[in-house]
C-alpha cells in the first residue's frame, strides 16, 4: 500500500526551483542565486535579516510545566544545545535567517538514543514536498530527490507528525501551496535595482569617480584601429590604479569629458528609496539602518520598539507556536514559551505601564511594591486600599433639601 503512495506522490518543487523575478536584467533564478544577490550582495537585505535574526535569537525561550518555570528540564536542554556543532542562539540565528530569506525552514528530529535528541537545520535549497493527490497533509518531505544522497521524512497522514518540522511563510501561490514565501519575492524589483545601481556606482568608480566621456575626431578609424583604441584606454587610462593619470592622446583625437547630470544625481537619490522599500519588507525602521533622511520615529528607542512589535516578536509567536507543536508528543505537559521582560528594547513600554498603575487608586501598598520588585511591607495599613479624604459617594452630590430636611429630624 505504502509502495502504491509513493507512486503517487505529487511532489511540490521548493521555492529553489522557481523564478524569483523573471523581468528583471538582474533577476534570481534559483535559491542559491536569492542567497548571493539577495543576502550576500545587498547591504540593505542583509543588514534586514541579519537585525531581525539576531535580535529573534537572543530572546530567551523558556520551558513551563504548568504554572512553573523548569530551568533543568530536558527540554530546556535542547533549546540550550540543540546539537554538538551549534548553541542554542546560533541555531536560531540560522533558522530565523532561512525563513526570512527564503520564507521556509526545515528543522529535524533526530533521535540519538531513546533518551538523546538533536535537531538540526537543513538547508531549503533542494528541498521539496510529497502531498498525495487531494491531501492537504503531506506524505513526505524529501532532500535532494532524485540524487544518489537523497533523504526523506515521511508524515504520519493521520496526526501529521514527522520528524522534519517545516515552518514557513503565508503563501497564496496555488502551485506552492505547501511553501512558503520569501520577503524577497515582495522586494524583488527594489533588490535588483539596488544591485544595479551598486555596479553602475562601482563602474563609475574605476572611471576616475566619473561618468564617461567622449573621444572623437575627425578622421576615419576601422574598426581594427578602433579596437585597439579602446583596449589602450582601457588598460592605461582606466580602473582605480589609473586615476589622475596624464592622458596623452594623439593622431586628432580629442577628450571631452562628460559631466554627471542632474538625471544622474536624482538617480543616486533613488537608491535611498530602494532602501526604504527593502526595509519596509521586513518592516525594519529604518533609523535602525542609518539611512539619511528617514526618521520616521522620535527617538532611537521608539524605533527599537517598534522593530521588536513588528518584526521580531510576530517571528518569535510563529516559532514558538511550531516548535511546541512539533516536540509536543516527546515532552507531554511542557511548553516552550519566552516573557517579555526579558527584552531590554521593551523596558519603555514597561515602564510606561508602571508608572499608570502606580498613580492609580486601585492597588494597595504591597501591590505597588510587588510592580517596582520590593519585599511586601509587614504593616496591616500595607494591604489596604486608601482613597482621597476629599472624595465623597456621587449619589451626595444629589440630595434634594428634603431629604436633608428629613436626615436633620432624625
Amino acid at each position: 500500500m505504502w509502495d502504491f503512495l509513493t507512486r503517487k506522490l505529487n511532489f511540490k518543487a521548493s521555492v529553489g526551483q522557481q523564478l524569483f523575478t523573471n523581468q528583471w536584467e538582474f533577476s534570481l533564478a534559483d535559491l542559491e542565486s536569492y542567497a548571493k544577490e539577495g543576502y550576500s550582495q545587498n547591504p540593505t537585505i542583509y543588514a534586514c535579516i541579519s537585525l531581525i535574526a539576531d535580535a529573534f535569537a537572543s530572546i530567551p525561550l523558556k520551558v513551563k510545566v504548568g504554572d512553573e518555570f523548569k530551568p533543568d528540564h530536558p527540554l530546556q536542554q535542547i533549546l540550550d544545545q540543540p546539537n554538538p556543532d551549534e548553541g542554542g542562539v546560533e541555531f536560531r540565528t540560522a533558522a530565523a535567517s532561512w525563513l526570512l530569506l527564503t520564507g521556509n525552514c526545515f528543522t529535524e528530529k533526530l533521535k540519538v538514543t531513546s533518551d538523546k535528541m538533536e535537531l538540526w537545520n537543513w538547508q531549503p535549497y533542494q528541498m521539496s514536498i510529497g502531498y498525495a493527490k487531494g491531501h492537504r497533509i503531506p506524505l513526505r518531505y524529501a532532500f535532494a530527490k532524485g540524487t544518489d544522497h537523497a533523504r526523506f521524512w515521511d508524515v504520519d497522514k493521520i496526526t501529521g507528525e514527522s520528524n522534519m518540522l517545516h515552518w514557513r511563510r503565508f503563501n497564496p501561490s496555488p502551485s506552492q501551496s505547501g511553501m512558503g514565501l520569501a520577503p524577497l519575492s515582495a522586494g524583488a524589483a527594489s533588490a535588483d535595482q539596488m544591485n544595479a545601481a551598486s555596479k553602475w556606482r562601482y563602474n563609475t568608480f574605476k572611471n576616475n569617480a566619473a561618468p564617461s566621456g567622449v573621444l572623437s575626431t575627425e578622421q576615419n578609424i576601422d574598426a581594427t584601429k578602433k579596437k585597439a583604441l579602446e583596449e589602450d584606454l582601457r588598460k592605461n587610462q582606466q580602473g582605480a590604479k589609473n586615476a589622475r593619470e596624464i592622458m596623452l592622446l594623439g593622431g586628432g583625437l580629442k577628450w571631452q569629458q562628460v559631466a554627471m547630470s542632474p538625471q544622474d544625481m536624482d538617480w543616486l537619490q533613488g537608491t535611498k528609496l530602494l532602501a526604504q522599500e527593502i526595509a519596509s519588507v521586513y518592516r525594519v525602521p529604518t533609523q535602525l539602518l542609518g539611512i539619511e533622511g528617514s526618521q520616521t520615529y522620535a527617538n532611537f528607542a521608539e524605533a527599537k520598539i517598534a522593530f521588536y512589535t513588528q518584526a521580531v516578536l510576530p517571528l518569535m509567536d510563529l516559532y514558538v507556536s511550531e516548535i511546541n507543536r512539533f516536540l509536543g508528543s516527546d515532552f507531554e505537559g511542557a511548553t516552550v514559551c519566552y516573557q517579555s521582560e526579558d527584552i531590554e528594547a521593551l523596558e519603555p513600554l514597561r515602564a510606561e505601564k508602571r508608572a499608570e498603575l502606580l498613580r492609580t487608586d486601585v492597588l494597595t501598598i504591597n501591590e505597588k511594591r510587588e510592580l517596582l520588585g520590593y519585599e511586601p511591607r509587614e504593616e496591616g495599613e500595607a494591604d489596604m486600599l486608601f482613597v482621597q479624604p476629599n472624595d465623597i459617594p456621587l449619589d451626595d452630590t444629589f440630595a434634594d433639601d428634603e431629604d436633608e430636611a428629613d436626615a436633620s429630624e432624625e
